[in-house]
């Protein structure tokens, strides 16, 4: 399996756990709940700070691998994930580098 591009991750990258409940009101105003799946599932929201080559690097691996189960280790906790893309890599020019988002699924 691919593992994801170790490039340095961003203070404002988050990862949010989903528990896969889809909450609904009836009409008698009591909560619905239906659970989508049993165990909980973590979204990645990851930024990075690259130069020129490392975005070659990174758009390279999403070409090769967006339909694919990649690794991705969180750098917070250290665990290492299945995830995959759900949306293609998002940069901001800035001068001499660019800032790239990411964001990644929970397999």
């Amino acid at each position: 399996m691919p593992a994801y591009p170790s490039f340095f991750t961003l203070a404002n990258s988050v990862a949010v756990r989903e528990n896969g409940a889809e909450p609904a009101r009836a009409t008698n105003g009591s909560l619905r709940l239906r659970r989508l799946w049993s165990a909980d599932k973590t979204a990645f929201d990851i930024g990075h700070v690259l130069s020129d080559a490392q975005r070659a690097t990174l758009e390279a691996f999403y070409a090769a691998n967006k339909d694919a189960n990649n690794t991705y280790r969180w750098p917070l906790d250290g665990v290492t994930y299945t995830v995959r893309f759900v949306a293609p890599p998002q940069y901001t020019p800035r001068t001499g580098y660019c800032e790239a988002r990411v964001r990644l699924l929970e397999v």
